[in-house]
């Protein structure tokens, strides 16, 4: 069938088209050319480093193994027990026992009032009166001072001789005795108090 000034009919059977496709496809481009490992270092994405440049230290890695504390420790080595000669060194006293002569001082008014309780009969007062004077000898200062006061080592060698009959009693006894250690602790004190005729008798009923 053909009509003037018209085309031809095409045909429409499967292997006409396939023809066609394959001729009017354009070529394929190459694959592109992917770099060996061996020369991945020298290719431009992975250039060298230069053997003068240091290595980054933010790249560095810490080496140091993570401590943690234990919630539990062990318990330290128990301690050698010391011997005789460093125990009697620890209690041994290296300062020089010496008599010096002295005078008598008067006491104040508040002393005074201490010294005439610790003398009396009242066990309370005397309790109290012996702990005052407790933490007056426990300075340093005060002790040379208090040993030399009058009657203030009588009123403590009669609180200590007093035998006691109540824990209040034996309270009593405890602060006197004390008050002597204290005042026994500077070394011009430990004969003037050995030597007073009422102290050797008050410590042995202790």
């Amino acid at each position: 069938w053909w009509n003037d000034g018209a085309k031809p009919l095409e045909s429409h059977s499967p292997s006409s088209q396939k023809q066609t496709t394959k001729e009017n496809l354009p070529p394929l481009p190459p694959p592109p050319s992917t770099p060996s490992i061996n020369n991945l270092s020298e290719s431009s994405q992975y250039p060298k480093r230069p053997a003068s440049q240091p290595y980054p230290t933010h790249l560095k890695k810490d080496k140091r193994a993570v401590q943690f504390r234990d919630p539990y420790p062990a318990p330290p080595p128990p301690s050698q027990p010391r011997s005789n000669e460093l125990i009697l060194k620890a209690n041994s006293t290296n300062v020089n026992i010496s008599f010096k002569p002295f005078k008598w001082k008067k006491p104040t008014d508040q002393l005074h009032q201490l010294i005439q309780a610790a003398s009396g009969n009242s066990i309370s007062r005397r309790s109290n009166a012996c702990g005052a004077m407790k933490l007056l000898a426990a300075k340093k200062k005060n002790q040379i001072p208090l040993a030399q006061t009058q009657n203030l080592i009588d009123s403590l060698a009669h609180a200590s001789s007093q035998i006691p009959t109540t824990l209040l009693g034996v309270d009593c006894r405890k602060r006197a005795v004390s008050t002597l250690l204290h005042l026994c602790s500077a070394g011009d004190n430990r004969i003037l108090i050995v030597k007073h005729s009422s102290v050797p008798e008050a410590l042995v009923k202790v």
